[in-house]
This record gives C-alpha cells, structure tokens and sequence, in this order.
C-alpha cells in the first residue's frame, strides 16, 4: 500500500474512523506492507524537517503495522519530492534513529527483500543473516 501518510492527512474524521478500521483489518494479512512514501509535510511553502510534525502520524503506522510490515519509499520523483528528496530521507531516518537499529534496517531495506520479493544479483547487495 503506497502514500498512506498523505492519504491519511487528506481524510475528515468520519473516513479516518473508517479507514482505521480497514488499517487494522490490513495489519492482519501477512503479505500486506506498507510503503511509508509521500510522508512530507510543506510549512509556509517550504519543506518540514521538524520532527515533532510527523512523529504522531509515523508512531500510528508504526504501532498499527508493526516494524515487520513498513517499507521505505520517498515518492521521488513526484510533486514536492523532486526538489526535497534529501530532506524526505531526513524526516524518515530521524524518526526510526529513534527505534532500533534493527527496526531501521528493516524499514530501509530488508523488509523490501520480503514485500517485493528482491533476488540479489550482484554480491555487494545486502542479504539478511
């Protein structure tokens, strides 16, 4: 599931009731992932980096899915992400430095390998343990 947290920002309170509901029931299904993308937020025309604008929402999916479950997209090269795309990996990196270290290894890359299914064609990829 790609953009939830630009979705979710878009909602009133009755669909985001709604959609809560579904959130939880898709947390569930083992082959359900969630692609973290399209996570900033524009202030006064510029791009946010502050961290308390986005820690409710990102704890909310965090908890909802659980660390095995979030996948790392950065929505470039759409929108605001063109121009932003270092300040996006900041807003995310800032907010799992704050989980473990294997909760951030899981949401930048190897929860892809299982969401995508990636084989490794070259030996200087990554593999899990």
């Amino acid at each position: 599931m790609d953009h939830l947290p630009s979705i979710a920002t878009r909602l009133d309170a009755n669909a985001q009731a709604a959609v809560e509901g579904y959130l939880r029931e898709l947390a569930k299904r083992p082959t359900v992932y969630i692609k973290v993308s399209e996570v900033m937020r524009m202030v006064d025309g510029k791009p946010s980096t502050d961290p308390a604008l986005y820690k409710t929402q990102l704890d909310h999916f965090f908890d909802t899915f659980g660390e095995d479950k979030l996948v790392f997209g950065s929505d470039w090269p759409n929108g605001a992400a063109v121009d932003s795309l270092p300040a996006i990996v900041q807003i995310v990196k800032d907010y799992f430095n704050g989980k473990s270290r294997a909760a951030a290894e899981k949401y930048f890359w190897s929860n892809s390998l299982a969401a995508y299914k990636w084989t490794r064609r070259d030996p200087s990829q990554p593999q899990l343990a």
